[in-house]
């Protein structure tokens, strides 16, 4: 998967930075200029203007225009060993997939308060005629678990201005093409935007760049492109699925390798008939209980080692937890076994909640900056601004007995008054709840200070 999946990923010189797509030939990444354009004034522009300028120079030197930019891995490698063979990277993925579904999407006006009708909101809860916002939410984020990135096109209706429809290009069919100044958001060349090329098609119209909304994983040799964490995880993936392959063909053949050994000399039909017997006596379950006798002159040496031998559970856990590391989840959550080894309640519930604020926060952040950034391209929506609502996912709240009996003691301690209280814990006001209790007497409204005062007092307050 490793190698499949990088292919031609890039190559690397003092001179000259490209990668090549072995089936098409088309650079990944770009060429820099050759000497006679490296020299740029660099007053006034960034790095990637003046890198853009150069690859303009190189192009016009080289009497072609810039070519648009596949994705760095191949998808269709990473999804297939990677998503849909390795069991740790699948779980990684789903996981991280269902709990960025799981905080709802709020929309708010320039006044702060939440929205609940207009365009934009009709437009985000029904992105497209196949698809919720939960169901376009959870393929995005797919791609970019995959792909180290995800593009969502703003598709604008047949005719005006805005965008009629919300869906998800698979990255491994878009193309970006960068302007001549280097960039592609924000360009002010007309020729800068994305290509979406499905398999077979030669080429596709451009897409400009004001409709695409472009989320990727840094990539610090890539300037265009994400960083798939499947890709990063690679290595360790091949060394799990080999480890399973492994153990599959112990428990398919029944036996480690081994070498029959005569004392004298046998002839090849005789040699092939001998391992042909013994491989069909001790192969299979029907084999690994099987009893063989052996003539004075025959000895058999294993030369395989079985799992104890070979320490698989010592494999499996380093290729669990590099995984595990490389997308942010902590193994006790996706149920692999060396995070269950020392599994408690209490550290799952840590671990689920380490979780949510070092993985899950930052990808909402950076998804909701990212959908700001790009609906703020249209006038109609200029004015509203995309949060996450995390008030209901569990994780992230207090235990219920530890937030109550919190509340409780601030109220002993006069720091709250009983209202306060109530409603921290869901439970309606109590029209004589507006005071605060300490150990010198109550304070608040003269109405619950006379109540308060008419009650017996505790023997605590009597002491005092």
């Amino acid at each position: 998967m490793a190698a499949a999946a990088a292919g031609g990923r890039r190559e690397a010189g003092m001179n000259r930075t490209t990668t090549m797509d072995v089936s098409s030939g088309l650079p990944h990444y770009r060429v820099a200029a050759p000497d006679a354009c490296r020299i740029w004034p660099g007053a006034g522009r960034s790095i990637r203007q003046q890198q853009g300028r150069r690859l303009a120079c190189w192009a016009v030197a080289n009497s072609c225009s810039a070519q648009p930019l596949p994705a760095s891995g191949d998808y269709r490698t990473l999804a297939d060993e990677g998503y849909s063979r390795n069991a740790i990277i699948h779980a990684c993925i789903k996981e991280l997939v269902t709990s960025f579904c799981d905080a709802p999407l709020v929309i708010k006006d320039g006044a702060g308060e939440i929205v609940q009708s207009g365009p934009l909101f009709d437009l985000l809860t029904d992105p497209n005629p196949e698809q919720s916002e939960v169901e376009l939410r959870a393929e995005l984020a797919l791609h970019r678990l995959i792909m180290g990135e995800s593009f969502l096109h703003m598709v604008p209706p047949r005719s005006g201005r805005g965008v009629a429809q919300l869906w998800a290009l698979r990255p491994d069919r878009v193309r970006v093409c960068p302007g001549s100044d280097g960039l592609v958001s924000g360009s002010s060349d007309p020729n800068a935007g994305y290509k979406y090329i499905v398999d077979g098609a030669s080429d596709a119209p451009l897409i400009p760049w004001q409709q695409v909304i472009h989320v990727r994983e840094t990539d610090p040799l890539n300037d265009y492109r994400g960083l798939s964490p499947v890709l990063v995880a690679a290595r360790m993936g091949d060394l799990d699925n080999n480890s399973v392959d492994f153990m599959r063909a112990i428990f398919k053949h029944g036996y480690p390798g081994g070498v029959l050994k005569f004392k004298r000399r046998v002839q090849p039909e005789d040699r092939r008939r001998a391992k042909v017997a013994w491989d069909e006596a001790h192969s299979g379950p029907n084999g690994w209980r099987s009893t063989s006798v052996l003539d004075d002159d025959v000895d058999w040496t294993k030369i395989g080692f079985d799992p104890k031998e070979a320490d698989m559970s010592s494999v499996f856990g380093v290729s669990e937890t590099r995984i595990c590391m490389v997308f942010g989840v902590p193994p006790i959550v996706i149920g692999a076994r060396i995070g269950l080894e020392f599994a408690t309640y209490a550290n799952y519930a840590a671990a689920r909640r380490s979780f949510w604020e070092e993985t899950m926060l930052p990808w909402y952040k950076l998804n909701a900056t990212a959908l700001n950034r790009g609906l703020r391209r249209h006038d109609a929506f200029a004015g509203y601004s995309i949060a996450y609502d995390f008030a209901q996912v569990v994780a992230l709240q207090d235990d219920p007995s530890a937030r109550s009996n919190k509340l409780v003691a601030e109220f002993k301690a006069g720091l709250i008054t009983k209202n306060e209280a109530r409603a921290a814990l869901g439970h309606p006001r109590d029209v004589n709840g507006d005071y605060y209790e300490t150990a010198l007497g109550v304070i608040g409204e003269p109405a619950a200070i006379e109540e308060m005062q008419a009650r017996p007092r505790s023997p605590r307050l009597e002491a005092a």
